[in-house]
């Protein structure tokens, strides 16, 4: 559930495998994305209201244990938020 409209950051780490990330809402999908290498990090305006958040690989290889966070960004700049981020 996300409480305010705004910049949020999406964080997913893996022991290797490279992960993809489809955010839906009541009407669609917001976004997805994917990576080559870990981590996947990305950034997305998204609106109040309630989501359902997949996990998956780019292929049947590409699974295993994983860490997601997601958070509303400090600051409405995207390149900022996503080294942020990324820096962890």
């Amino acid at each position: 559930r996300i409480e305010a409209d705004g910049l949020y950051a999406f964080r997913i780490d893996t022991p290797g495998w490279a992960p993809m990330i489809s955010v839906f809402r009541v009407g669609g999908n917001e976004f997805g994305c994917y990576t080559h290498v870990p981590p996947l990090v990305t950034t997305q305006r998204l609106e109040a209201g309630e989501h359902f958040v997949v996990i998956d690989g780019n292929d049947t290889k590409q699974r295993g244990p994983y860490t997601l966070s997601a958070e509303r960004c400090p600051t409405d700049n995207e390149k900022d938020c996503r080294a942020a981020v990324r820096s962890r």
